[in-house]
């Protein structure tokens, strides 16, 4: 015979191990205060005995102080609402202590502003996104391209999830036990692209503090930690997704363009591009512009063989079909609760002829899904993405009239493997 769980009395919320949590605070370490176009590094330390770190409930804390002398209302900081504050971060690095590369986003924040306007929804962006970083969107009729973050002599604190990063998108905790430290270096972008229409100088910005809040967990009983250990054999794999960042500069005449990647891994899942003409102009929300460039036809290629075998079609009156390959991107053709924010305010397929772009013309995101298999739905699914080591990746566009010069940026996602093996050196060591 069978009950209806509400029936089943003997099935009832287990109680955790003894445990603790504790949020620490990592200060930058090579200095208190930084501007635009600057680095600054924070050093998460290893060692820590029976520690975990929750990466997805840590966040980046900053101040940004705006040290412009006007006093003028007319001269506030201003960033773009679909990235947010994310905009002032260009790139984003984890290395071991011993000095490997564990993960490296080249314009991070290009990828963030990507990831906003296919991921979260209209009510995230003005609430939680609002008051973290300082992200929004327009009305139905009413486009909002900017938000003030502090006028002349002001100061706004930020509060960032590093969405994006390998360790963010895992659904383990990161053990601390290693004998590895974890050296998080992020790289400041430029007041062009960090800001719109800045009237203060890379000097008069400041970023300061600049620290890491990290949710720490650790296991009290060292009876049920050796288990663990003893569970996993002694190692412990974190298996997680991670992106990587390739330019190409695209003319004013050129209608087939081929972009070669350079994208190595044991498992390419997707490719997300966008064309970009003005990540130069300060008058535009140039991280979030992303032209349409008259595109017809496009489709990844490994070592010549067309991903998919027939070339996905778009045009002016066709933008259902490479939309519906970006939800199959992210698994999400078929979910009725998908979140996302594109074509609110902004067009999905506009292509610009003057270099004049903002969030406000065109947000057109294009993607190649490369999993053969995937689990709908499923926690932990399996990785089935094209191997591409020794490979040539291109990605290939066919155009029905040249448009504007632009910078094509082409993000790879893809799986990688993370090593901890306590039975060895005891550090770090990566697959991907």
């Amino acid at each position: 015979m069978s009950l209806s769980s509400t029936l089943d009395y003997n099935r009832q919320k287990q109680k955790v191990t003894s445990s603790s949590q504790e949020r620490i605070i990592y200060s930058s370490t090579n200095g208190g205060s930084f501007n635009p176009d600057k680095v600054t590094e924070i050093v998460i330390p290893g060692n820590m005995d029976k520690t975990f770190l929750d990466f997805h409930s840590s966040y980046l804390r900053f101040d940004v102080t705006n040290n412009d002398p006007v006093t003028d209302p007319v001269a506030p900081l201003k960033i773009g609402v679909t990235g947010g504050a994310y905009n002032l971060i260009q790139k984003i690095e984890f290395l071991s202590g011993s000095g490997q590369t564990l993960s490296t986003i080249e314009n991070y924040n290009l990828l963030i502003n990507m990831l906003s306007d296919m991921q979260l929804g209209n009510q995230y962006r003005r609430e939680a996104g609002n008051v973290l970083a300082g992200m929004n969107v327009g009305s139905s009729t009413t486009a909002l391209t900017t938000t003030d973050i502090a006028q002349a002599g002001g100061t706004k604190t930020f509060c960032l999830p590093l969405k994006a990063t390998p360790f963010y998108n895992s659904n383990k905790y990161f053990p601390l036990f290693s004998r590895d430290q974890i050296r998080m270096r992020i790289h400041w972008a430029s007041t062009t692209r960090a800001f719109v229409s800045p009237a203060a100088t890379a000097s008069e910005v400041v970023y300061s503090p600049v620290e890491f809040v990290a949710q720490t967990i650790r296991i009290e009983n060292d009876e049920v930690f050796k288990a663990l250990v003893d569970s996993v054999g002694g190692v412990f794999r974190i298996v997680t997704n991670d992106y990587r960042n390739a330019s190409t500069s695209v003319d004013n005449a050129s209608t087939t363009i081929t972009s070669n990647l350079g994208f190595s891994n044991i498992s390419l899942n997707r490719v997300l591009f966008g064309f970009y003409p003005d990540l130069t102009t300060e008058a535009a929300d140039s991280n979030a512009g992303r032209d349409f460039h008259n595109l017809k036809q496009f489709n990844m290629a490994i070592n010549g063989r067309s991903m998919p075998a027939r070339k996905i079609q778009c045009s002016s009156t066709n933008v259902a079909e490479p939309y519906a390959e970006l939800l199959n991107a992210m698994n999400a053709l078929g979910d009725i609760t998908h979140q996302g924010s594109l074509n609110v305010v902004k067009s999905y397929s506009s292509s610009d002829t003057a270099n004049d772009q903002d969030n406000t013309l065109s947000s057109f995101i294009g993607a190649v899904n490369l999993e053969s298999m995937r689990e709908h739905g499923a926690a932990d699914s399996i990785y089935s993405g094209v191997n591409t080591i020794g490979s040539v990746v291109q990605l290939e566009l066919e155009q029905s009239a040249a448009g504007q010069q632009a910078n094509l940026e082409v993000f790879g996602d893809f799986s990688v493997v993370y090593n901890l093996d306590m039975n060895g050196m005891n550090t770090w060591d990566m697959i991907n």
